[in-house]
């Protein structure tokens, strides 16, 4: 493995917290390469992992030169499952030693609120509520705690594994709510961190994809990309096609609403008490507030 060229970098999550934007931004650096189609994950894909690092990286980055720094941005390695976070956490260890990671972290309520639309949009799932679906998985698994939707907001308790197994100056925490406010500021951060250049401006907007509906079919889509393969209109390059099809699929094809983002009052309170300790948690392992902290407070109480 000491031959292999380690992640400088890696964007750890959390899913529906702007990491999307995160790539895009990172993309834009002239020193940095991610791949073209974002989450093309290594360390919670037991497929990818068995072929090795070095057939992930020659087949990810061609043509990389030495001076580039190279990373990824990936929601998958914050997973809720205790099992799979610690395979994934000592997989990255035993391969990326000195890896800096980063992540994204937004009010846990409303990243589980945005995964459960992702989720509907992506697989045309039921027309239910926020409220209904909650009640409805947590009656099949046994309890609120046990859906993995929730769990996935349990930053403090995932971040932890990271946490005992990086030294801390390895690991920054970012806040949604800061990209929101101050996007300059945030990607300064992120790219004194990562060892860039910092004064770069990536220009980049803030990728909202929230929204239940697609503009067009799944079929239409591969009738498009079929039709621009026998046109000749697609690059051969295969990073460049997969790309392209992320782009078209998970970006362009997301027709923006506000459908489903509501929850009751019960259920928002519900969630606040649960979330509470967790919140304080994460901040005794960041030594900074998060920024829905108060709020969680005035809810849960």
């Amino acid at each position: 493995m000491a031959d292999v060229r380690p992640f400088d970098f890696l964007g750890i999550g959390a899913n529906r917290c702007g990491t999307t934007s995160l790539w895009r931004a990172l993309d834009s650096h002239p020193e940095i390469r991610v791949p073209s189609d974002k989450e093309r994950e290594f360390f919670s894909s037991d497929e990818r992992y068995e072929r090795g690092l070095e057939h992930y990286i020659r087949r990810t980055f061609p043509d990389l030169r030495d001076e580039e720094v190279i990373g990824t941005v990936t929601p998958q390695l914050m997973s809720p499952n205790p099992q799979a976070l610690q395979t994934t956490v000592e997989r990255i260890h035993a391969t990326c030693p000195e890896v800096r990671l980063i992540t994204l972290l937004r009010d846990p309520i409303e990243r589980c609120v945005s995964q459960l639309r992702r989720m509907k949009k992506i697989s045309h799932g039921k027309e239910e509520s926020f409220d209904e679906f909650i009640a409805r998985v947590a009656a099949k698994r046994g309890g609120i705690d046990k859906i993995p939707l929730v769990r996935a907001s349990d930053y403090g308790r995932i971040l932890r594994r990271y946490y005992e197994t990086f030294p801390k100056d390895q690991i920054r925490v970012f806040f949604t709510a800061d990209l929101d406010r101050d996007p300059a500021t945030l990607y300064r951060q992120v790219f004194e961190h990562i060892g860039v250049d910092p004064t770069h401006d990536p220009g980049a907007p803030r990728v909202h994809q929230g929204g239940l509906k697609q503009r067009v079919s799944q079929e239409a889509l591969d009738e498009l990309q079929a039709e621009m393969i026998r046109r000749g209109l697609l690059p051969e390059d295969e990073n460049t096609r997969r790309g392209f099809a992320w782009w078209l699929r998970h970006l362009w094809n997301t027709e923006p609403d506000q459908q489903g983002t509501e929850i009751s009052d019960d259920l928002r309170r519900q969630l606040a008490k649960r979330y509470l300790a967790d919140a304080e948690e994460l901040e005794g392992l960041i030594g900074v507030e998060p920024p829905w902290l108060n709020s969680l407070r005035a809810t849960a109480s």
